[in-house]
């Protein structure tokens, strides 16, 4: 079972692996199209579609991280981090990054890194899927927002704010049940998985 505590996640940031926050409140993230922005020399730029922020909250951890599941060493283990992109700074906090750019345009382009995933023991990662904030906090759902993205890595368009991004990764190896000792049975037939989810403020 791994309940690793936030210091040690923070911690773990020099092996390039940031995983699980503490539970937090119900948000649901939108989609929308950030509109244009004055750029220098007077000319407008127009913004590519980004991810709205959120009201600032707690990021929810996964069903491994809460022991809601024994997941033992079979089971997949979500990482990643924020790299910095021409023109940023990126600073690691206690709950996740921060991202600031000088452009002054109201978005910065993240680049997210989630090749730190852990596969587990005897298997192959098939999936990394990325998804904007929670959709609820119930432990045997854990639902999560829209997915915006697929990939170990990925450069997503962020307004300022402060955003929830999950990443889900996903074994080839199928349980036939998952159950819990606190809630039964929760699902069936499903590859094994695991989910991170961390705060990324965005200044501009």
């Amino acid at each position: 079972m791994r309940i690793p505590t936030n210091r040690r996640r923070i911690n773990d940031f020099t092996t390039s692996a940031m995983r699980g926050v503490q539970r937090g409140s119900l948000v649901i993230a939108a989609f929308a199209i950030v509109s244009g922005a004055m750029v220098a020399g007077g000319c407008v730029e127009q913004a590519p579609q980004a991810l709205q922020p959120e009201t600032a909250r707690v990021a929810i951890q996964s069903q491994c991280a809460q022991n809601v599941i024994n997941c033992t060493t079979s089971w997949p283990e979500a990482a990643f981090i924020v790299e910095a992109m021409d023109g940023q700074s990126v600073s690691l906090t206690d709950t996740g990054f921060v991202v600031e750019g000088t452009d002054g345009n109201g978005w910065e382009t993240v680049r997210l890194d989630g090749s730190a995933s852990i596969s587990g023991d005897g298997a192959s990662i098939t999936a990394f899927e990325w998804s904007s904030g929670a959709t609820d906090e119930d432990p045997t759902t854990l639902d999560a927002g829209t997915i915006f993205a697929t990939g170990s890595t990925v450069n997503q368009p962020m307004a300022v704010g402060f955003h929830y991004i999950r990443l889900t990764v996903k074994n080839d190896i199928i349980r036939d049940l998952v159950v819990s000792d606190e809630f039964g049975l929760l699902f069936q037939d499903v590859p094994s998985f695991d989910f991170v989810e961390l705060e990324i403020e965005v200044r501009d």
